[in-house]
């Protein structure tokens, strides 16, 4: 499977990109079922994904800009990411993305899936 993430507003940082199958691991990168850490190199980066069972995923994807290995957080009025962040589906909503908003189906080997990162 490739993901391939675009939106990416400067080369600097980490593209941080997980990879999850239950709703319960969902948004907890300690418990991702891959993750994926690289240096971000240009607007729009693919990443490729080997050796995954068919089944039913879902991805989050943050752009690290400052590269803490976390996506930091506005607060007020409101939380909301300081950093790039998108998910499998491209989910647009107030607060985080559901897992079963952003989950899919992989059931062949040349999946490409898009997913564009939002600066909020």
């Amino acid at each position: 499977m490739t993901i391939l993430v675009t939106g990416l507003r400067e080369q600097a940082g980490r593209l941080e990109l997980s990879l999850y199958r239950t709703e319960q691991d969902w948004l907890q990168k300690d418990r991702a079922y891959q993750h994926i850490s690289i240096p971000v190199q240009s607007g729009s980066m693919s990443v490729t994904l080997a050796d995954l069972e068919y089944g039913e995923y879902a991805v989050s994807v943050f752009h690290d800009e400052n590269d803490n290995g976390k996506l930091d957080m506005r607060w007020l009025p409101w939380p909301k990411p300081q950093e790039g962040a998108g998910s499998s589906n491209n989910i647009q909503r107030n607060g985080p993305p559901r897992y079963e908003d952003a989950r899919f189906l992989y059931s062949q080997d040349a999946t490409t899936l898009t997913i564009e990162l939002r600066y909020y």
